[in-house]
């Protein structure tokens, strides 16, 4: 009878990991393949344990001279998002397969590379061989893989969202006529919730009445909206309640003795907008909201009755320009 030795680590059998890959990136870079085969490398099933199926997205660009990274991974519900930047595509490419291989969890566990060196058969490592980084940075970049995948306070940081916007739209039937509307507000809180502090202005509008009598109408206000977001592609789709109060002033003068009045409009509605890009500096978003007034003042001209009254319903259309700090 023969008796076999060999050397090093047994390992355990494995198999294909449930990864659902949707993968871009330029020809220099990791492949969907590179990935795959990255996986399979690094990684076993622990015995007895089935691994949750990850969906994984990811996209890198070449912009400016730098490459960027996109990625989402989902577990069961759960989301990650890391977003990376580096000058080195292929480090990026090996950020990925550190982030994907930790976000299985205790089911999945990291083996030592063997051979010290990358996977076979991938075209772009011999086109563009690129050296090994330094020891270090495979630790740093583990480190950040590690706390992507436990969603600790570091995805809380990146997902903050502050911004400031400006700009005007239309109000329909608030005023006699078609009224022009200016506004600049703020945005806080996190990427796809946050609150907006916002300013309203109504230039105001003029309305001719009876017996050479004129009327003009204007309005100072603001609200607080709170805002849902999701990126859909390139644009970050938006939904919001949006409470306001503002003050509407109107004024008569002409054939009869002139007058002044104020009276405060309280409304609640619903908004929905776009913006475009969805991440960047700068945003370019149109919206629409339809407000419902809790109250409705009522503009009485003193031997002319009801000059104007504001109806239930104010449909309203915006665009503005997003600065994100």
């Amino acid at each position: 009878m023969a008796l076999a030795v060999s050397s090093g680590r047994a390992r355990a059998t494995t198999t294909d990991l449930p990864v659902a890959l949707e993968w871009q990136a330029p020809p220099e870079c990791y492949s969907a393949d590179t990935i795959r085969a990255e996986l399979a490398r690094i990684t076993r099933v622990r015995p007895g344990r089935t691994p949750a199926k990850l969906n994984v997205r990811g996209r890198i660009e070449l912009e400016a001279g730098e490459y960027r990274l996109s990625l989402t991974v989902e577990r069961n519900g759960d989301v990650l998002e890391r977003h990376l930047a580096s000058g080195e595509c292929r480090a990026l490419g090996r950020e990925v397969t550190l982030v994907v291989a930790l976000a299985f969890g205790e089911g999945v566990e990291l083996v030592e590379d063997e051979s010290g060196t990358e996977p076979k058969g991938d075209p772009t490592q011999a086109q563009n061989p690129q050296p090994e980084p330094p020891k270090q940075e495979s630790t740093a970049a583990a480190a950040s893989a590690q706390s992507a995948a436990n969603g600790k306070q570091d995805d809380a940081a990146e997902g903050r969202r502050a911004a400031v916007f400006a700009g005007g739209g239309v109000l329909l039937r608030a005023l006699p006529s078609v009224a022009g509307e200016l506004f600049v507000g703020a945005e806080l809180g996190w990427r796809r919730a946050w609150l907006a502090p916002e300013l309203d202005i109504l230039p105001g509008v003029h309305q001719p009445l009876e017996r050479g009598v004129d009327a003009r109408f204007d309005g100072l206000g603001g609200g607080l909206s709170l805002c849902l977001g999701q990126p859909v592609g390139t644009v970050l789709l938006a939904a919001c309640a949006t409470p306001g109060v503002m003050a509407v002033r109107g004024r008569s003068s002409g054939a009869t003795e002139s007058g002044s009045a104020v009276a405060p409009w309280y409304t609640a509605g619903i908004g929905i907008s776009g913006t475009w890009p969805a991440r960047g500096l700068i945003g370019v978003r149109l919206g629409a909201a339809l407000l419902v007034s809790l109250n409705q003042p009522r503009f009485v001209v003193e031997g002319l009755g009801v000059a104007h009254e504001i109806p239930r319903l104010v449909p309203s259309f915006t665009s503005s320009i997003v600065l994100r700090l």
